[in-house]
């Protein structure tokens, strides 16, 4: 995709519900290069909390009054979320809703010592 045909006087974006745009790329072009964005939703886009701790929310729009992200798998590793609003002032809707936990860690058996009393 060519990310230099993004207009930067875009103010609403919708990308709900597109489980193919997850690249972190395109959201950060989206993110540093559209600073008059107002409105932003990620929702539904399968993001998860390692791919959401690369996009840049500090160089977010600092005009930007709504964002959705709900419907991801984000809730953990929420250091993003100071970013978010000292970059957005502004910022009036926040929409975390429906966020799922998918396990993508490999989890091992850990052999515990009886407790001794």
């Amino acid at each position: 995709m060519d990310f230099n045909a993004i207009s930067t006087d875009l103010e609403d974006l919708n990308l709900s519900n597109n489980q193919g745009i997850n690249s972190v790329e395109f959201l950060n072009t989206i993110i540093t290069k559209c600073q008059n964005l107002t409105s932003l939703n990620i929702s539904n886009i399968n993001l998860d909390h390692i791919k959401n701790n690369l996009i840049k929310y500090p160089s977010i729009s600092p005009k930007l009054k709504h964002i959705n992200l709900s419907h991801n798998s984000i809730v953990f590793f929420m250091d993003f979320i100071v970013n978010l609003f000292t970059a957005a002032p502004l910022l009036e809707e926040l929409d975390f809703s429906f966020q799922t936990h998918r396990n993508v860690y490999e989890s091992k058996p850990i052999k515990t010592p009886p407790n001794v009393l």
